[in-house]
C-alpha cells in the first residue's frame, strides 16, 4: 500500500510538471507571436499604413504651395508686362501690342524650379473716325484704322516673350526678393480659337447636331478642296503637255519630211 501511494504521488508530481511546462511553452509561444505581428505591423505602416494620411497631408501641401507659388508668379509677370518700364535691355514692342498680352495661367513644378506660363494675346479692337475727321474735305470718307491681324500680332508678341525671358525673370527676381528661389520661365501660347471651336462642335452634338453627309475630303460633298486639282484635269487645252507625246509628234514631222 505503501509502495502504491509512493507511485501515485510520483504520477501527480510528473502530471503537474508535463502541465506547467506546458502552459510555459504556450505562453512564450504566444508571446513571440505577438511580438512577430508587432514588427509585421511596423512595415506595413512603413509602406504607407500608417503614414498614408502623412503622405496624403504632404502632397496637400504640396500642391498648395504651387497654386500659391503660381498665383504670385502670374500676378508680378502680368504687372511687369504691362508696366513695361521695368523690363530692362528688353526688345521693343509697341505698347499697345504689350497690354493686350494676357498671362493666362502659371504652372510651378513640384521643386518650385521651373513655371510654364500660358499666354493668350487679345485682338486688337476697331477705332471709328471722330466727328470732326468726317466733317475735314480731305477725310470725305473718314480714317479707316482697322484691326490688326490677330497671327501677326500672336506671332510678334511671343516672339517678344520668349527673347525677353531672362529680362522678365530678372525684374521678377526684384521684385520677388523674400523667395528663396525664382523658377525658371518657359511661355507657351493658349490656342483659345481651337478651345473655342471644340466647345461649339461639343455643343452642337449635345442638341442633337449630325452630319447628313460626309465626302471623300471631308467636305459636305466628293468635291475637291479649294485651291486642290486631279491630274485629269490639265488636258492640252490648258497648256499641259506630256513630253513623251512632244517627242514623238517632233519624230513622225522628221520622218515625213
Amino acid at each position: 500500500m505503501v509502495l502504491m501511494g509512493f507511485r501515485l504521488r510520483v504520477c501527480l508530481v510528473l502530471l503537474a510538471t508535463t502541465f506547467s511546462t506546458i502552459v510555459l511553452v504556450n505562453s512564450f509561444q504566444l508571446q513571440k507571436f505577438d511580438v512577430t505581428n508587432r514588427k509585421h505591423l511596423t512595415a506595413l505602416e512603413g509602406y504607407g499604413g500608417g503614414r498614408s494620411s502623412n503622405r496624403y497631408t504632404s502632397n496637400q501641401d504640396r500642391s498648395k504651395r504651387q497654386e500659391r507659388v503660381g498665383h504670385v508668379v502670374r500676378t508680378e509677370i502680368a504687372s511687369i508686362i504691362q508696366q513695361g518700364f521695368s523690363i530692362k535691355y528688353a526688345d521693343f514692342i509697341d505698347d499697345d501690342l504689350r497690354r493686350r498680352i494676357n498671362i493666362v495661367n502659371a504652372n510651378v513644378s513640384p521643386d518650385l524650379r521651373q513655371a510654364r506660363i500660358t499666354v493668350s494675346i487679345i485682338a486688337a479692337t476697331k477705332t471709328k473716325p471722330t466727328d470732326s475727321e468726317s466733317d475735314d474735305e480731305d477725310l470725305e470718307e473718314g480714317e479707316q484704322i482697322f484691326a490688326s491681324d490677330i497671327t501677326v500680332d500672336q506671332r510678334r508678341a511671343y516672339s517678344w516673350l520668349v527673347r525677353s525671358t531672362r529680362m522678365i525673370r530678372h525684374s521678377m527676381a526684384q521684385r520677388l526678393s523674400h523667395m528663396k528661389t525664382i523658377p525658371d520661365l518657359t511661355f507657351v501660347q493658349a490656342d483659345v480659337g481651337a478651345a473655342v471651336d471644340v466647345m461649339k462642335l461639343i455643343e452642337k452634338v449635345n442638341q442633337g447636331y449630325k452630319r447628313e453627309n460626309i465626302g471623300t475630303f471631308g467636305g459636305g460633298d466628293d468635291s475637291l478642296p479649294e485651291g486642290m486639282y486631279l491630274e485629269d484635269e490639265f488636258d492640252e487645252e490648258d497648256g499641259w503637255l506630256d513630253e513623251d507625246e512632244d517627242e514623238e509628234e517632233d519624230e513622225d514631222e522628221l520622218d515625213e519630211n
